[in-house]
């Protein structure tokens, strides 16, 4: 059956793993009939792309895997069909052999993951490792490097895809690389009362975009607001708070991501009957404090149920960590069974610190 690679962008932390284990593959060594060695430098068949996105001081910077994506109906395997073939698995292939030449093959790749070696006079990119799947392995290296399981090699039926996307560069092409929460848009803004400079908490925040659905939420302790994973789009921002003018604002993301800057209201009621941020933060505080307070009153110091005490195993002369409710023991070293010697120890010890409270 047919496999996919399965990228979910939030588990991705930037190690770069899978890059650095592509290359160790890869570079300085070739895998006939699979592929020539890839380059030290200028290629790179797996790497991860950084997006910057928003404005100072509310930016986000995303990590995106980047590879060929084996599409169905490539553009690769259209510029040279001698020279480029898709396995039962679904991995497409450039013969080393038969394309040299064919700079073609790498001018057709949308997305530029196909690369033109100048020296060898070859296209190459990412084979999906398939020396290895060949002999014994089940996923490529990338994946097996990458430590969070935000790259995944799976069976296409085995997973659940109605949440994914793919590249927009590649719509029709039937790519085989899917990604989990790709980055969006955000539209983040701050909410505050000029008059005395001040924040304003739990403003309600609505944002409506050009097909009329709305999203709502409210600023935080720090004023703060923000939507994410939002469609490109132009968005209507209206926002009200008790004793303040409802104030309405307009935002483009269809581009980029946007932190629309701090937003003034301006109070239209009577200050006395409302309490100022700072006084409601300082209230807030003083509640979590008196609740930390009344939880540490109401603990207890309760004794561990088993105490950790050493023993010398006799066959190799080392010591073991142990306890005695450990159950059946051996030494961690020779695995000697130590069970006897851990409970003549710990009813020694019971023994002793009988005595000392008697």
């Amino acid at each position: 059956m047919s496999k996919v690679f399965v990228v979910d962008i939030d588990k991705c932390n930037g190690c770069h793993n899978c890059q650095v284990a592509c290359k160790d593959e890869h570079c300085n060594q070739a895998w006939p009939p699979y592929a020539e060695a890839q380059p030290l430098t200028g290629q790179f068949w797996m790497k991860v792309k950084e997006k910057e996105r928003g404005q100072v001081p509310v930016v986000r910077l995303s990590y995106i895997p980047w590879m060929c994506n084996h599409c169905e109906d490539a553009a690769c395997m259209k510029a040279a069909p001698d020279a480029v073939h898709r396995r039962e698995d679904g991995l497409v292939i450039i013969d080393p052999e038969k394309a040299k030449g064919k700079r073609e093959i790498a001018d057709a790749c949308p997305v530029g993951a196909v690369y033109y070696n100048e020296e060898l006079y070859l296209p190459q990119k990412c084979t999906g490792c398939a020396h290895l799947l060949d002999n014994g392995w089940d996923v490529p290296r990338c994946v097996d490097a990458c430590p969070t399981e935000a790259l995944r090699y799976v069976e296409e039926s085995e997973v659940d895809l109605n949440e994914a996307t793919t590249l927009s560069e590649l719509d029709g092409a039937g790519p085989r690389v899917y990604y989990l929460n790709y980055p969006k848009r955000f539209v983040a803004g701050l909410v505050f009362d000029p008059e005395v400079e001040e924040v304003v908490v739990g403003a309600e925040v609505k944002l409506t975009g050009s097909d009329g659905k709305t999203l709502e939420t409210t600023t935080d302790d720090f004023g703060d607001f923000k939507f994410d994973q939002v469609e490109a789009d132009v968005y209507r921002i209206d926002l009200s708070a008790d004793g303040y003018a409802d104030k309405t604002v307009q935002t483009d993301v269809r581009e980029i991501d946007r932190f629309v800057g701090d937003i003034e209201l301006e109070f239209s009621g009577d200050r006395s009957a409302y309490p100022s941020a700072a006084e409601t933060a300082r209230a807030q505080r003083a509640a979590a404090e008196l609740k930390w307070t009344e939880m540490r009153a109401s603990m207890k110091t309760v004794a561990p149920a088993t105490a950790n005490f050493a023993v010398v195993c006799p066959s190799c002369g080392k010591k073991v960590n142990t306890n005695a409710e450990a159950g059946s023991i051996r030494c961690q070293f020779c695995k000697a069974d130590l069970t006897e010697l851990v409970k003549e120890k710990a009813a020694e010890l019971a023994a002793k610190k009988a005595a000392a409270q008697a």
